[in-house]
């Protein structure tokens, strides 16, 4: 399962969903050493650039997802991409597994 730990796999909590509609995590979160991640929303499916590679994001628990990198990044450091959610009913930040902060910069 997209190269998951059993830890990780074991954590998981089961029959969640994500806090906002799929179209509101769409947008660009700016990090000052890896640049622009570009979270896409289409056909009902999100997908993340970063790095000039794309991986789709499935939804894992609660606002986190899955990436499925298959050529170039260390899986298990961008392995989970977690979203925070701020009061404004949008994503203002994008976590990544290895604690690589990206901030909302436009939608």
């Amino acid at each position: 399962m997209n190269g998951h730990g059993s830890a990780a796999i074991s954590a998981r909590i089961p029959g969640t969903k994500p806090s906002l509609s799929l179209n509101k995590y769409a947008g660009v979160y700016r990090h000052p050493l890896y640049g622009d991640a570009i979270v896409s929303h289409r056909d009902g499916h999100l997908t993340l650039s970063l790095l000039g590679l794309s991986t789709p994001l499935e939804h894992w628990q609660l606002d986190s997802f899955t990436t499925d990198w298959s050529i170039g990044l260390e899986r298990e450091s961008l392995a989970f991409a977690s979203f925070f959610v701020t009061s404004e009913e949008e994503s203002g930040r994008l976590i990544f597994s290895n604690g690589a902060e990206f901030i909302r910069v436009r939608p």
